[in-house]
């Protein structure tokens, strides 16, 4: 009995390996032909940067795409986590707080008055939505994440804030 579920978790392993793999190169299946289709998609993939994921209480808030102002989506992520931390440190935001504004040519999101994203047409573009939409799911997207992220208040933590 043993040995079967050695087994049966082994191949589970590697089935999920192989399934993460798979999804990470994001290389089309293609058997009819052959191996080129994935070699160029892969070839033709790699000129850009990998997208990152901006991340709070568990829920993606926004996913950045491509080279904007000469900064990779990795290398702008710092910044946003910084912003992050401030908005998800003032107790004083509520929920319509979270909006998109337009400011200049460029969407931005705001948190009551702390500037959380701009969205450029070239975010807007790799995403393939307009930037008014896009800055629109980006602080629907905040609001929630802040809201998980933030811990749940302490009894007599509610105490001293009420009296």
């Amino acid at each position: 009995m043993r040995a079967w579920v050695v087994v049966l978790m082994v191949a589970l392993l590697a089935t999920s390996a192989a399934m993460a793999a798979e999804k990470k190169s994001k290389a089309p299946a293609c058997p009819s032909l052959g191996t080129a289709a994935p070699a160029a998609a892969a070839k033709a993939k790699s000129t850009a940067p990998p997208p990152e994921e901006i991340v709070a209480g568990g829920m993606v808030i926004l996913r950045l795409r491509g080279v904007i102002a000469g900064k990779t989506p990795a290398q702008r992520t710092g910044e946003l986590y910084e912003r992050l931390n401030a908005i998800v440190s003032d107790r004083t935001l509520k929920p319509g707080d979270y909006r998109a504004v337009k400011k200049g040519k460029d969407w931005v999101v705001m948190a009551g008055s702390h500037l959380f994203a701009t969205v450029t047409n070239e975010e807007a573009t790799a995403n393939k939505v307009k930037p008014q939409q896009l800055a629109a799911t980006w602080a629907k997207s905040l609001r929630k994440a802040v809201a998980a992220a933030r811990p749940i208040p302490l009894p007599w933590e509610e105490k001293e804030a009420s009296g």
